[in-house]
This record gives structure tokens, C-alpha cells and sequence, in this order.
């Protein structure tokens, strides 16, 4: 396990983020480090956070330990209500014969506060005959885990710390005394990294100690190896969110950090997934919903990309408002 670059004494407010400026965007004055195909980092001073290290999309084909992460060049623009969206724009093909996509990385600014952020990857089959694939989503925190200096995990939907099957979020206190939230959906397995144990950790694997409990953890999977299947000439689309604020309760100093239980309230939003599916301040400028929370694929998107500019404000964000193709590393084999 790398520990990260960057530390935070307790109580000092983070004053900036080293940020590549090609990746640079500041969205309520918060930093964000992020491609069209990836989230990198984000930190800020009033909110008195610092999280994420990275995020990674893989497909496989199915049964097949090959891994291809989603990669693209994208191209940012600033919506109307303050979002700021760097989007892959037009389908381009994948490594996997049958297999376009397409993507892109929004923070939310208006009653996002900048502090909440969603990624999608959409995967369309152009063939005349169903494709099965694997997939992963993988995400990097910046040290959640309680075997650093006491970070871990802070909630889950029962409140248990314990995220167990068809929970859809998680939440967690990492070692810059910041709160890191991760929501994920339904669909396939979200386990954590196994400790110091490397051999048990990523995709494919359901060791007892990749269960992610009260201990937390620094890198998080969300995977399915079970087959999905995409019909022919349609889309599905992967959908999944992002924030991080100060935690008070760790000893943020910062003026807008959050309590363990204000950050546990606004995750909440998160619980049920036709509530996220029904959101259109969550869904805006997604067609077809999005499958790892439940809904169905639909017929193949238009070489326009998956979002959309000039988007009203709708729904209830509630978070912080107020409650280039290439194989990745072989991380497993699949069981």
C-alpha cells in the first residue's frame, strides 16, 4: 500500500491542491483534478477537504482476465447552472470488437457546492448480436482505513458500517480530516482492499477481509464478473458519485466541514435506487438511466456523447446544499 504524497497537519485547513493545470478546474472554489475518463483529486480550503487519489473503469470480456481501461479525450464546458463538465463527446471504438464508448466527469457547482462530483462511462454494443462483458470500477481514497491514525469507516444506509449486499453507498473519515463519500448502486460486489494483504484485494475476489466494515479502506472495487449483458445496438451506462468535505468530528477546522452525521444525511440521498433514477438534478443529461442502479439498457445513443448543456436545476442534491485505449495492470484472475 503507497501511502500518499500529500499530508495534512490536524486543524490546518488545506490551503490548496497541487493540481496538473491541463486538469485544473475550480468549480465554488474547489479544486478538481479530472479528465473526461477519470477523477484524480479535489481539495479546498472552507470546506476543508482533501480526497480521492483516482478512478479507474475497466471492462473484460466476459470470463477473460484481460483488462481494458476506459480512456478518452474530452473536452470541458461550464453549464448554465454552474456545473463544470469534462465530456468525451462522441462514441470512439473500445479494444473489445463490438464495443463503443464514451463518457465524462461533472461537478456539480450550484447547489453542488463544487463538492460533488459524478461519472459516467456509457458502452454500446453496434453489433446485431449480444456482447457479455465484466466490469470494474475502481476507486482510489485517500487513506480511509483505521490502520493509519484512526480513519475508517463513518456510515453506510442501515448505519451498521458494514456494507453488505445491496447497500449502495459508503462513507468514511480518511487521514487529511476530510469525509470521503462514494456512491456506487446495485449492481455486482463493492469490497474494499485487504488490509497489508495484497493478495486479497480487486477484481474478482470475496475474501473475508475485502468486506468493508468499520476499518474502512484505501482502495475500493465495484465489480461484477457474473456476466452482463448488453444487447444488441443498445447502451448501458455507469453512473457514479463523488464528495468529499471536511470532517469536523476528525478536526477539520475548516468553516463549512461536516459532522460525521451531516455528511451520513446528505449520503443518504443515496439509499434507494429508483429515488436516484427519478432525480433529474442527479440523472441531467443522461438517457436511459443508468444500470448499475437498476435500470434497464436502451437503444444505442447517437454519436453525441451522454450529456447535455443548459439542464435546469431540478431535484434535490442535497449533498453540501444543506443536509487512447490501452490494457490496465492484471490486478487478479478471475474466481
Amino acid at each position: 500500500m503507497l501511502k500518499k504524497s500529500l499530508a495534512i497537519t490536524t486543524g490546518v485547513v488545506l490551503a490548496s491542491l497541487s493540481i496538473s493545470p491541463a486538469n485544473a478546474v475550480a468549480v465554488n472554489g474547489v479544486n478538481w483534478d479530472i479528465t473526461a475518463s477519470s477523477m484524480i483529486g479535489v481539495g479546498t480550503g472552507d470546506f476543508g477537504s482533501y480526497g480521492l487519489d483516482w478512478t479507474e473503469f475497466n471492462i473484460l470480456p466476459h470470463g477473460v482476465d484481460t483488462f481494458y481501461e476506459f480512456d478518452c479525450s474530452g473536452t470541458e464546458t461550464t453549464e448554465p447552472d454552474g456545473d463544470v463538465i469534462r465530456d468525451c463527446g462522441a462514441f470512439i471504438a473500445s479494444p473489445l470488437t463490438g464495443i463503443e464508448w464514451t463518457g465524462h466527469v461533472k461537478v456539480f457547482g450550484g447547489d453542488g457546492s463544487g463538492t460533488v462530483a459524478r461519472q459516467v462511462i456509457s458502452l454500446k454494443n453496434t453489433t446485431t448480436a449480444d456482447i457479455v462483458i465484466d466490469y470494474e470500477y475502481y476507486l482510489d481514497t485517500e487513506e480511509t482505513y483505521d490502520e493509519v491514525e484512526g480513519e475508517g469507516t463513518t456510515g453506510t444506509p442501515d448505519g451498521d458500517l458494514i456494507v453488505e449486499a445491496g447497500e449502495t453507498w459508503w462513507a468514511g473519515v480518511n487521514d487529511n480530516n476530510a469525509l470521503e463519500g462514494i456512491a456506487f448502486g446495485t449492481d455486482g460486489y463493492a469490497r474494499g482492499d485487504g488490509g497489508d494483504n495484497a493478495a486479497d484485494e480487486g477484481f474478482g475476489v470475496l475474501a473475508d477481509d475485502t468486506l468493508i466494515d468499520a476499518e474502512g479502506f484505501d482502495e475500493f472495487y465495484s465489480w461484477n464478473d457474473a456476466g452482463v449483458t448488453i444487447p444488441a445496438g443498445t447502451t448501458i451506462n455507469f453512473v457514479y458519485f463523488y464528495a468529499s468535505v471536511g470532517a469536523v468530528d476528525s478536526g477539520s477546522t475548516a468553516p463549512l466541514a461536516y459532522t460525521d452525521a451531516q455528511f451520513n444525511m446528505a449520503m443518504a440521498l443515496f439509499t434507494n435506487p429508483a429515488t436516484v433514477l427519478a432525480d433529474p438534478r442527479l440523472m441531467e443529461g443522461i438517457v436511459g438511466g443508468a444500470y448499475n442502479w437498476g435500470a434497464m439498457p436502451t437503444p444505442a445513443l447517437a454519436e453525441t456523447g451522454v450529456d447535455a448543456s443548459g439542464i435546469a436545476i431540478g431535484g434535490a442534491l442535497a449533498l453540501v446544499a444543506g443536509a487512447g485505449v490501452y490494457a490496465v495492470r492484471r490486478r487478479r484472475a478471475l474466481v
